[in-house]
């Protein structure tokens, strides 16, 4: 392969099926902010929970052509729901292949992996230099293998230096430009002063699960095999969908973890404006029983007031209620099938970012 057919990272931040990303900021390592074009209005400004803008990888939702609904039926306090039920098979090709643009367009897994390590190759021997001065790179390559064992665990800068022989210092100024790449991201845990016994340490997800099972070497056949692994995958799926759907809101919204010190947690809290709180737990089962919505129930009562709606999405046939403003939804809800329309009544297809403008438009403009 050539010097010029090789991945970048300004090669991925072109989105899927037309739809364009916003270039990473030379000086903050971050994209300019996103916006959302409403009709006859000008673009409100869409903040995500760090302001960090969009990763180079598309929704599954704009892979699909069709405008997110699950996040905003969630934010409206309804369940969501799902025509099309079962779709293991489809997560397993997607976790492995990912959701980057270029390596969708890859026929065959092999192939597709080659791409990602490509990409991290030339990110962090050339790219990362732009962002800091590096003097060992390779060091850089070792932390991100390290973390893509790590995607939806609790992430400790101690723990990781330790098994690097690294100081935690300089593991957190790596982890900082792996972030500012969009390679990783610390998701925050999620606080209140009315509860004590919540633990602070942030989650670690990876941008891409194409990008952590190239790392680690995992295909289809060994996901099969490894159910623990399967799931932490698809809990890293289920939380990069959601941000991305968030680009299509119109309020700011906040994302966390929860875990308390019984070890009980949930895997996405989204919180808006008002501080009312969503929460979103992932099971790769297809079936389910009362202790799987233990998590929900315990922040439900945690959150009082503040709690509007929890789901947990599983890979199962019908949506259900289990409780009080709890519900199981399957995990095909994330992404809309068939004609679903726009809100300006045109049918929906992929969208772009207008770099003049820096609004989100549909891609045929």
């Amino acid at each position: 392969m050539d010097e010029n057919s090789r991945p970048s990272a300004h090669a991925a931040v072109r989105g899927c099926a037309g739809v364009r990303r916003p270039v990473i900021s030379r000086e903050s390592g971050n994209p300019p902010s996103s916006h959302r074009s409403a009709p006859g209005s000008a673009c409100p400004k869409i903040r995500h929970s760090r302001g960090s803008g969009n990763p180079p990888s598309s929704a599954e939702c704009e892979i699909r052509g069709h405008e997110p609904a699950f996040l905003r039926d969630l934010l409206l306090g309804k369940a969501p729901t799902a025509r099309h039920v079962r779709v293991r098979d489809h997560l397993l090709e997607r976790l492995v292949k990912g959701c980057f643009p270029e390596p969708l367009q890859r026929a065959s897994e092999r192939r597709s992996t080659a791409w990602y390590r490509q990409y991290v190759d030339r990110l962090i021997q050339r790219d990362v230099r732009d962002l800091a001065h590096i003097d060992h790179p390779d060091r850089m390559t070792r932390l991100l293998k390290l973390t893509a064992f790590h995607t939806g665990k609790l992430v400790n800068a101690a723990e990781l230096g330790s098994k690097l022989e690294m100081d935690r210092v300089t593991v957190r100024r790596y982890m900082a430009l792996l972030e500012a790449l969009f390679l990783v991201e610390r998701l925050p845990a999620w606080h209140t002063n009315d509860y004590k016994r919540l633990v602070k340490t942030p989650k670690l997800h990876s941008v891409d699960t194409g990008l952590i099972c190239a790392v680690r070497g995992m295909s289809r056949a060994r996901l099969l095999e490894r159910p623990a692994d399967f799931g932490l995958l698809l809990g890293s799926f289920v939380y990069n969908e959601l941000r991305k759907q968030a680009v299509w809101m119109d309020e700011p919204l906040g994302f966390h973890h929860y875990r308390d010190k019984d070890k009980v947690e949930v895997d996405v809290i989204i919180e808006n404006a008002s501080g009312d709180c969503f929460a979103v737990e992932v099971k790769a089962a297809a079936t389910l029983n009362a202790r799987d919505f233990s998590g929900l129930k315990r922040f439900r009562d945690v959150a009082g007031r503040r709690f509007r709606l929890g789901v947990l999405l599983y890979d199962g046939d019908r949506t259900t209620a289990f409780g009080e403003r709890l519900f199981a939804v399957p995990v095909g809800a994330l992404w809309p099938q068939g004609g679903r329309r726009c809100a300006t009544g045109e049918a929906c297809g992929p969208r772009r970012i207008n770099r003049s403008t820096h609004c989100v438009e549909s891609a045929s403009a």
